[in-house]
């Protein structure tokens, strides 16, 4: 998923607002532990990897995304993994 747009209906579809046209990085990682997932981000040459793991009883997952910010590549991430945890 690389689309800003479907990254930001994908969040907004799961109750994570943005303040005026950014995500905050305190907003995505509070969307990312309220679901009981982790995540980490480091950098990859000139843009940022973020990297959002589940494990528990619902099984195991990870979804990754790139971005030229942490928010960015966070926002990535987090649109995937909820794709990856209710496909459809």
């Amino acid at each position: 998923m690389n689309d800003l747009g479907a990254v930001h209906e994908a969040l907004a579809k799961h109750g994570v607002g943005s303040a005026d046209t950014s995500y905050d990085l305190t907003l995505l990682a509070a969307a990312v532990y309220a679901r009981g997932w982790s995540y980490d981000i480091d950098r990859t040459g000139g843009d940022f990897r973020a990297t959002i793991n589940q494990s528990g009883e619902l099984g195991q997952f990870r979804a990754v995304g790139m971005g030229w910010s942490l928010e960015a590549a966070l926002a990535f991430a987090l649109a995937r993994a909820f794709k990856i945890a209710q496909p459809g």
